[in-house]
């Protein structure tokens, strides 16, 4: 399953350089720069919710209470 994970994120990688610029270009135009920067921010915080929540996950901090 790591190998997995690690091949498709090399593979993500190597999308986003071969056509990061023009996917960008295209959602500029469509929902303006102000738009694309809502759009980073939002999947920036997402991005570290899921990392926090992973890392407790990780921690072995479930959220339950011992009785």
């Amino acid at each position: 399953m790591r190998a997995l994970v690690a091949v498709f994120a090399l593979c993500a990688l190597a999308a986003g350089l071969v056509y990061g610029a023009s996917v960008s270009a295209q959602l500029q135009a469509a929902i303006g720069v102000q738009g694309v920067e809502w759009t980073v921010l939002l999947a920036g915080c997402l991005g570290l919710s899921w990392s926090f929540e992973w890392l407790r996950r990780r921690a072995g901090h479930d959220g339950t209470r011992p009785a």
